[in-house]
């Protein structure tokens, strides 16, 4: 997480992002005390489309994920994402 966020503010574009939801345990998300998974990216990058920060979200987004609970959140997520870059014209 920490990494895509670095990237993007150092002005790298990722055209294309292949997420798991496990992500392991070496970040630890500060809000919620446990590791960041592939579900808080996906919120991430929501929240940068709903601040216009195209340039952010990647044109692609896949998942691959054995985790099914987690699979279908970041599947919802990234269905959100895309529903604004509809509205928006952005793809």
């Amino acid at each position: 997480m920490i990494v895509m966020y670095a990237a993007a503010e150092s002005g790298y574009r990722y055209k294309k992002v292949s997420l798991d939801h496990d992500l392991g345990e070496d970040e630890i998300n500060p809000e919620t005390d446990r590791p960041y998974t592939g579900y808080d990216v996906v919120l991430w990058l929501e929240f940068m489309a709903m601040k216009d920060r195209w340039d952010v979200v990647p044109e692609y987004i896949n998942v691959h994920s054995a985790n099914p609970v987690g699979l279908r959140k970041m599947e919802a997520g990234i269905a959100q994402i895309e529903k604004l870059r509809k509205i928006t014209n952005r793809g």
